[in-house]
């Protein structure tokens, strides 16, 4: 039996992002595209500097492969990762996590950050419950923080 979400009462006002990604995902076939699609738009919404999105190793042993990196030009030269605190702490919460300070962050004491970084934000990907991936996008210095809504 088909599944359909009915979305004709959703305010589409108040979610331009979204309806634009559901009308480009679901003009494209090709699933490289449409995650680069979904890294970039995440970019562009939040005005970062550089997006990667990361699949998890499916034997849990908190590894990661990076699958998509897109970044803005002046950030090309320099490219962020997810340390292996970042995975863990995506296993364990499952939850999106907003930094705007990372240095000062009291979950991930002792974390040696890029310097350059002024905030990130991660959202686990997930699918009935188990994480498979994770979108991160990072904002340098000379940028903004990351808004919190």
């Amino acid at each position: 039996m088909e599944r359909k979400t009915d979305v004709s009462n959703a305010p589409s006002k108040s979610c331009p992002f979204f309806n634009q990604l559901a009308t480009e995902i679901g003009s494209s076939l090709d699933s490289q595209r449409i995650l680069e699609r979904i890294v970039n738009r995440s970019l562009r919404a939040v005005r970062a500097d550089q997006g990667v999105l990361a699949l998890v190793n499916p034997q849990g042993d908190g590894s990661a492969h990076t699958l998509i990196r897109a970044t803005y030009s002046s950030s090309r030269d320099h490219h962020y990762g997810l340390s292996d605190r970042l995975i863990g702490w995506m296993l364990s919460n499952k939850t999106p996590l907003l930094i705007n300070s990372p240095e000062d962050d009291e979950r991930f004491q002792g974390e040696e950050w890029d310097e350059s970084i002024t905030s990130l934000l991660s959202v686990p990907l997930l699918v009935k419950s188990q994480l498979i991936g994770i979108l991160t996008v990072y904002n340098r210095k000379r940028r903004r923080r990351l808004p919190r809504h």
